[in-house]
Order: C-alpha cells, then sequence, then structure tokens
C-alpha cells in the first residue's frame, strides 16, 4: 500500500509537473500575447497621434498664413488710405500758395513771363494765350504786349497759362493745373506714395 502511495504521489506530481507546464506555458503565451497587443496599440496610439499633430500644424499654419495675409492686406490698405491723405493735403497746401501768389502783385508779371517765353521758342509764329476765365482781366495787357490773341478756357482752374500755336500744332501749357497734375505724379513716385511703394 505505501508502494500503492507512492506510486500515486508520483502520478499526482507528475500530473501536477505536467499542468503546472501547461499553465506557465500558457501564461508565458498570454503575456506575449498582451505585450505584442500593448506595443501594436502603442504603436497605433503613437501614430495616430502624429497624424493628428501633422493635423493641427497644418491647419495652425494655414490659419496663420491666413491671418499674416489679411493683416498685410489691412496694414496695405491703411498705408494706402494715409498716403492719399497726405498727398492730398500737400496738395492742398500746394492750392492756397499758388491762390496766393496768383492773388498778389506778381502774377501779372509771371504771366508776361511765360507767355514772352513761349514765344522766343517759336519766333515768328502766331499765338493764342489761354488763360483761365478768373484771369480773363490780363488779356488786354497780354494782347498788347504780345499780339496774340486771348481766349479763356473753363478747364484752367487753377491759373497759369497757355500758348498755342496752330499753324505748327504746338501747345506750350504753363497752366498752374498741369503744372500741379505732373507734381502729383512725381510727387506720390518721389516721396514713395506711388501703390505699390514701401
Amino acid at each position: 500500500m505505501i508502494e500503492q502511495t507512492q506510486k500515486l504521489h508520483r502520478f499526482k506530481d507528475a500530473v501536477n509537473a505536467e499542468v503546472e507546464e501547461k499553465v506557465n506555458k500558457l501564461i508565458s503565451d498570454a503575456q506575449k500575447e498582451r505585450d505584442k497587443k500593448l506595443n501594436e496599440a502603442r504603436s497605433s496610439v503613437s501614430d495616430r497621434i502624429a497624424e493628428e499633430k501633422l493635423r493641427i500644424d497644418k491647419e495652425q499654419g494655414q490659419r496663420l498664413v491666413s491671418e499674416v495675409s489679411a493683416a498685410g492686406l489691412e496694414a496695405q490698405r491703411r498705408i494706402l488710405s494715409y498716403r492719399g491723405e497726405l498727398a492730398d493735403r500737400v496738395f492742398e497746401n500746394v492750392k492756397k500758395q499758388l491762390a496766393q501768389f496768383r492773388n498778389g502783385e506778381n502774377y501779372g508779371q509771371w504771366l508776361k513771363n511765360a507767355v514772352a517765353a513761349a514765344k522766343e521758342r517759336y519766333p515768328g509764329e502766331q499765338g493764342v494765350i489761354i488763360l483761365a476765365p478768373a484771369d480773363e482781366k490780363y488779356a488786354k495787357e497780354l494782347k498788347d504786349a504780345f499780339g496774340f490773341e486771348c481766349e479763356t478756357q473753363p478747364s484752367v482752374l487753377l491759373g497759369g497759362v497757355s500758348v498755342r500755336f496752330e499753324n505748327i500744332n504746338v501747345v506750350i501749357d504753363c497752366t498752374f493745373d498741369s503744372a500741379l497734375e505732373e507734381e502729383s505724379k512725381s510727387f506720390c513716385r518721389t516721396a514713395g506714395l506711388a501703390v505699390g511703394q514701401q
């Protein structure tokens, strides 16, 4: 019976060893499977995080570019508006100074000098003196001095004079209106006020 008991113990120990070995293998396999799945999950989460980060970075970059572009356009609009206001103020002051000169005692002599210079450029040619309607008071004096007919032109608002030589199809324009227009264009270019300049 002792022998039977010993056989039974040995059998039991063998069965327990075999079961324990199978259980340990199952636990080991389960741990390996768990580690594998955990690594896959980590890798998947890491990939999704990286993708989401790239998506967010791209969206933020696009938003930033859009905001910078909008701010740049708004700044450009403000600059252009300010440039226009500045040019307007400058030329309003110029117009006031021209009006003062026009009402001064030297204006009549200036008109004579301008017509004389035009006549010198084309000696022997018959011309027509063109004045602003407000300057018609100088017509007789200029006609007597140069022998040219005089006429007024409503488009001449600021003053000055033009001399038209019809036979040779030439006009010498010394009106303040034309000079101011030219100066305005030149001022905007040279003072950095032209559109597109910084």
